[in-house]
């Protein structure tokens, strides 16, 4: 004799409530967006993954961090860093960042003020689809400067 019943499930899990994320701004659209000359820095790591892939794939989540400043010289900070994901449209996208504390960073350039130098970030992305480019931008003043050589081609997957 065999009997067949229903397995009980439980309900899924919303990892929302275990995890701070991080969120995009909307105010963002106030400040003047330009593209930076340069910045000095780094991503030191992009969802568990380094090196950085020269190409991302990603589903659901974001976490991110490395170090940027506006200046190494100047030993010069951004008042704000941010992870930027941006549409084939141009339409820009803005994840402010918390600071994280690198002092390896003031250690390796010799200059203290570096050690505030560190960003990290968690974001739920499942609202995004699509090609869009991975970068960074910092605040500076009134302005929001993308920083020129972080573009990497991302997927973003529901």
């Amino acid at each position: 004799t065999v009997t067949f019943s229903q397995i009980k499930m439980e309900p899924p899990i919303d990892i929302s409530g275990l995890f701070k994320f991080d969120e995009f701004e909307d105010e963002i659209a106030d400040s003047e967006i330009i593209t930076a000359e340069k910045c000095e820095g780094n991503i030191d790591v992009i969802n568990n993954t380094s090196p950085i892939p020269e190409t991302l794939s990603a589903s659901g989540f974001l976490s991110v961090n490395g170090w940027l400043a506006i200046s190494v010289d100047q030993a010069t900070l951004p008042e704000a860093v941010y992870v930027v994901l941006s549409d084939d449209q141009g339409h820009h996208n803005f994840l402010r960042t918390r600071k994280n504390p690198r002092p390896d960073v003031g250690a390796y350039f010799k200059k203290p003020e570096l050690a505030g130098s560190g960003y990290v970030t968690m974001a739920d992305i499942s609202e995004f689809e699509g090609q869009y480019s991975f970068g960074l931008a910092i605040k500076q003043s009134d302005k929001i400067k993308i920083c020129p050589q972080f573009k990497i081609p991302a997927t973003i997957t529901k």
